[in-house]
């Protein structure tokens, strides 16, 4: 269901079906729109307050739903604090407030920032501001930053980082859920840096002009997404990239699964079979028997994941005895105006 939905959010369908569900859609976005507007106001106006840490917080964020790489855009930032000498505090979104231990039933960007981070200190909260206070009595960072902030308007953030899909940037124009746009264009005029992530595939110089045009003054950085290591699921052995020349069966359940689909083809993987699930799904038995199953009918052996899926895989072991479960981690690469970004960062941890 939420895949049909989301595939009319997205125009995929163009049906009849999906033209009359739009109707109704059309109007909950009005809606929805009013009361998104209604609250900016009150908080930019100061009828609603904004409560402030005591140390300085950097908030990634997004403008659409959907996969646009916050999270390894947060790794890269907080690796580029840690080279620094300074200690970083992340606050991740989630619904079962606490400090992230391993192996706890937490939020998979939460699990995979642990393994990555592994000295960095994590919160799940959906409280934004009481996770940064449970943050500072724990860890006393140096910084904070907020996973996916953008729209969380009752805690204020010293800079704000707004990502953008070069891909599909805005998608339709309408909000949700007409649309897939979380609040209007215009709120881009909040950010203190554009970030473009997937440049290498989008018509950018279109995007940046578009941006310029609306935003005038906010600098626009160029991001990839790269491929970083290859490792096997099980036994955690690092394997080479080009172990990926081969056929195999891929799958995945993140908010663009199309693009791990085209780093795997070029990396130079012979995909027999690509299968999706929606963003965050919970993997079960009968998954494994389904993804299983494509591969005794293809007669391949090597199957391959991403990290964000890896978290929920553990269980599993014992259903994929004689096979090759390869994860693939990918990392955020700046491309264009790196001095820039890297600048913003540390004139706000100098002032």
């Amino acid at each position: 269901m939420r895949r049909f939905f989301y595939s009319i959010m997205s125009n995929d369908r163009k049906d009849w079906v999906a033209v009359l569900i739009r109707i109704p859609l059309f109007v909950f976005s009005l809606f929805y729109g009013v009361i998104v507007r209604a609250l900016l106001l009150c908080y930019s106006s100061g009828i609603l307050p904004r409560r402030k840490l005591n140390v300085p917080v950097i908030s990634i964020g997004n403008l659409t739903i959907g996969g646009v790489g916050k999270t390894p855009t947060v790794i890269l930032i907080a690796k580029m604090l840690r080279l620094r000498k300074l200690k970083v505090a992340i606050l991740t979104r989630g619904y079962k407030p606490g400090f992230f231990e391993q192996d706890s039933n937490q939020a998979d960007e939460a699990q995979v920032l642990s393994e990555v981070l592994s000295d960095v200190g994590i919160v799940v909260n959906p409280n934004r501001y009481r996770g940064g206070i449970e943050a500072i009595e724990r860890y006393q960072p140096d910084v904070i930053i907020l996973d996916d902030g953008f729209q969380h308007w009752r805690l204020f953030r010293d800079l704000e980082i707004v990502l953008i899909d070069s891909l599909n940037p805005f998608g339709n124009g309408h909000l949700l859920p007409m649309g897939v746009l979380r609040e209007p264009i215009a709120s881009l005029k909040r950010a203190d840096v554009l970030v473009l992530t997937k440049a290498d595939r989008g018509d950018v110089r279109k995007l940046k002009n578009q941006l310029d045009h609306l935003f005038q003054g906010i600098p626009v950085i160029e991001t990839v997404h790269s491929p970083k290591s290859l490792f096997d699921l099980y036994t955690h052995k690092d394997v080479s990239l080009n172990q990926l020349c081969r056929p195999i069966v891929a799958f995945c359940g993140i908010g663009d699964p199309l693009s791990f689909k085209f780093m795997l083809v070029s990396l130079g993987s012979d995909v027999k079979e690509f299968v999706s699930f929606m963003d965050h799904h919970s993997y079960s038995s009968d998954d494994m028997k389904k993804i299983r199953g494509i591969c005794d009918n293809l007669g391949i052996r090597t199957v391959v994941t991403t990290r964000k899926d890896s978290v929920k895989l553990q269980q599993f072991k014992e259903a994929w005895q004689g096979f090759d479960i390869l994860v693939l981690s990918i990392e955020i690469e700046i491309t264009q105006g790196k001095n820039e970004f890297e600048e913003r960062i540390h004139h706000l941890l100098r002032g």
